[in-house]
């Protein structure tokens, strides 16, 4: 008796400083026992398991187990790879599990076996795994983004390539096709411009050089860049902002890059005739801590689910010529976020879309408003 007391409290003295290095690895461990039956009896896991899948061990042991939070596409995948590690085959696999809130997280695992000599089977399993569903929504995303990308450059090469043929064939209308194909290869460079400086902001290699400044100030610096095609689109510009300066801590010529973007796309999505409201204001209204810039414009209704991709790269309400990259939205939110702000897209009644932009006001003025 004394001596089992012993192994189990020398047992759980290893499960405590198992679980200290495994939950800063974010990885978790397992002790199975196989049955001569082959099933497993569970000896111990790791912290880190239930942080994973928001189930405690009881939980689980209620539930009937470990298996009862595979995946249900997952289960006779997960058998097999306990039925090779009984056998003492194994390898590294990835099985998903649902978790307590309703979520699917993607597990990488690997099983190791125990032989017995006496017994001349598997008598143990053990193991280690780890949370991989941040990595597969990343290759998802890149690889999406690499189709996307081959989709979008296909086009103007299409047009390119066309013009080439017409170009030998009619040498005397050269003008004409090279009038053709210069905003082709306007579009080109600006796409890979816009790809190069998506990547940065992906990667975090962009570095902000911060001012206080007053955000009518910036507004209007953006709003005068767009004047002559605000006037070419035939579209009227109502402006409304505060008299007192709301001022941001904020990188001048990053922030007025992504606010020009989302000037463009509003023209670009604005019918002739309509009009775009440009309107600042602080939030909330007795403590302000927020400036919000709120544009507004009618054009294409914006549908739910498109709403929920618009900051998608190469997201476009609706296709036409060589206007825009389709990675707008993606690079303005992307510099919005590295300031610490958010962008939200909604559309009210009357099939207006609002764009609604949240900054942080600078320190001093805070702290005077308050």
């Amino acid at each position: 008796m004394k001596h089992e007391i012993e192994r189990r409290q020398a047992a759980e003295d290893n499960l405590q400083r198992y679980n200290r290095v495994f939950d800063v690895m974010k990885e978790f461990a397992f002790f199975f026992q196989v049955e001569a039956d082959g099933s497993l009896v569970r000896e111990w896991w790791t912290k880190a398991f239930e942080t994973i899948s928001g189930f405690d061990t009881s939980e689980v042991d209620a539930r009937g187990g470990w298996f009862y939070l595979v995946h249900p596409e997952d289960r006779e995948y997960a058998l097999e790879l306990v039925k090779m590690a009984i056998m003492g085959d194994s390898k590294t696999s990835e099985i998903r599990i649902n978790t307590k809130q309703g979520d699917v997280r993607w597990l990488r695992v690997i099983f190791f076996s125990i032989w017995d000599e006496k017994h001349e089977r598997v008598i143990q399993i053990y193991g280690t795994g780890q949370d991989i569903t941040q990595e597969k929504a990343l290759h998802a995303q890149q690889a999406r983004f690499v189709t996307h990308a081959m989709h979008e450059f296909s086009h103007p090469v299409s047009s390119i390539l066309m013009r080439l043929y017409l170009l030998r064939r009619q040498p005397e209308r050269l003008e004409e096709h090279l009038d053709a194909l210069q905003p082709v290869a306007d579009h080109l460079r600006r796409m890979i411009e816009d790809m190069r400086e998506y990547s940065s902001l992906e990667q975090g290699s962009i570095s902000l050089q911060r001012r206080e400044i007053a955000l009518q100030q910036l507004l209007h610096s953006v709003i005068s860049s767009q004047e002559e095609n605000i006037e070419n689109s035939n579209i009227r510009l109502n402006v409304l902002m505060p008299d007192v300066p709301l001022e941001a801590n904020v990188d001048m010529d990053r922030i007025q890059q992504a606010l020009s973007r989302l000037f463009m796309n509003a023209i670009n999505q604005t019918s002739p005739g309509n009009e775009i409201t440009v309107e600042l204001l602080s939030e909330p209204p007795d403590k302000p801590a927020y400036a919000v810039i709120m544009l507004r414009h009618k054009g294409k209704a914006i549908e739910a689910d498109q709403s929920s991709i618009m900051f998608h790269p190469f997201y476009r309400a609706s296709e036409g010529k060589f206007t825009h990259t389709g990675l707008e939205l993606t690079i303005a939110q992307e510099i919005i976020k590295l300031h610490g702000g958010t962008i939200e897209f909604r559309t009210e009644a009357g099939g207006i879309n609002v764009f609604i932009i949240k900054l942080m006001l600078a320190d001093k003025q805070r702290i005077t408003a308050n």
